[in-house]
């Protein structure tokens, strides 16, 4: 996330899951910082799933 150039710090937890709701696979990250937000496309008239993508840099993981 930047403001006035400020890059703010993110740590936690990325769960990926299948479409039952069963967990995956799961990332613990320290030290991320936002690049990309893809927010979703919204329309009444699609019955699509509403999806946001973000993309992070890290130091590495815990």
């Amino acid at each position: 996330m930047t403001n006035l150039g400020m890059s703010l710090s993110l740590s936690g937890i990325i769960s990926l899951m299948d479409s039952f709701g069963k967990l995956k696979r799961v990332w613990m990250i320290r030290g991320a910082h936002l690049v990309k937000y893809e927010g979703p496309q919204l329309d009444s008239n699609q019955p699509n799933l509403a999806v946001s993508r973000i993309e992070l840099v890290y130091n590495g993981c815990c």
